[in-house]
């Protein structure tokens, strides 16, 4: 199998080793392929999902950081088919996830601005779901564990380090959404490539 598309071709592609096991899918060796925060030119952490971006030097027909609109994520071992070229997953998704969000749009690039107010954040989701007929936003954020927010929270301060923290990213998300919506710091996040999470449902007449 392979994974192509019809601006691109093909952009990886299936290999086995001699005992049929796969091995992932190869990056074409005339694309430079990235993995980023859907939304945003950002890489993500090596191994995490994320938007495709592709570039193709090609003199008839280059491309330069083509968004794709599709998830993956590298994977990090070297191929056992012996190839040395970049290796993806394959298709994980679609990473178009924008949503109306009482009356707004919200995209992925506009939650960008999470981590260029606050460092210190390591990946960030926004969930939005219904509550009395109302359209209601909430955030959650992980921290980047190296960062000395991350080593301050864990002494005596926590608590009012992380309401304060709380407090800042409230206010980025109004920034960047013009809503208001709440805040919580949690441990992990599932690496799914999700940035905005919409988890409303509606009844069908």
């Amino acid at each position: 199998q392979c994974y192509a598309t019809a601006d691109l071709g093909v952009v990886a592609y299936e290999t086995a080793t001699d005992d049929t096991v796969h091995a992932g899918m190869l990056v074409n060796e005339n694309l430079i392929v990235e993995i980023v925060v859907p939304g945003t030119g950002t890489p993500v952490s090596p191994g995490d999902v994320g938007e495709v971006l592709v570039t193709r030097l090609d003199p008839v027909y280059p491309l330069l950081r083509f968004a794709t609109g599709d998830l993956s994520a590298q994977i990090m071992e070297p191929s056992p088919c012996g190839r040395s070229a970049l290796r993806l997953k394959g298709w994980l998704g679609r990473a178009d996830q924008r949503a109306k969000v009482r009356g707004l749009f919200i995209d992925p690039m506009q939650l960008h601005v999470l981590k260029t107010e606050n460092p210190q954040i390591d990946r960030w989701r926004v969930t939005v779901s219904r509550e009395s007929d109302r359209d209601v936003m909430h955030l959650q954020v992980t921290l980047d564990t190296t960062s000395d927010y991350a080593g301050a929270v864990a002494q005596t301060q926590r608590r009012e380090s992380t309401g304060a923290m709380e407090s800042a990213l409230s206010d980025s998300l109004k920034r960047a959404t013009n809503l208001n919506g709440t805040v919580t710091i949690v441990d992990t996040l599932p690496n799914d490539g999700i940035v905005i999470d919409d988890q409303r449902e509606y009844e069908q007449e």
